[in-house]
């Protein structure tokens, strides 16, 4: 799984604090730190951060109740 993300932004922090307590591992990937992580953001149709890739799906925002969906048998409780 990988997060494109910001330092700055709030909705980006949400999903860091989502991951941590529910145990999930994941790549960050800085997209105003990296030409590289901001070119696959774009490629990605990325038009704002979080950007969050679970395996073949995309979710644009920070959107619990899909990341919810997509990580299932992964959270904990």
């Amino acid at each position: 799984m990988i997060l494109y993300a910001t330092d700055w932004c709030g909705y980006c922090k949400a999903a860091r604090a989502f991951f941590q307590a529910n145990g999930i591992r994941y790549s960050e990937r800085d997209i105003e730190k990296s030409s590289v992580a901001l070119a696959e953001h774009a490629k990605l149709g990325g038009n704002g951060v979080p950007l969050i890739v679970v395996g073949a799906e995309v979710v644009n925002g920070y959107n619990e109740g899909a990341l919810r969906h997509l990580l299932g048998r992964w959270l904990r409780g």
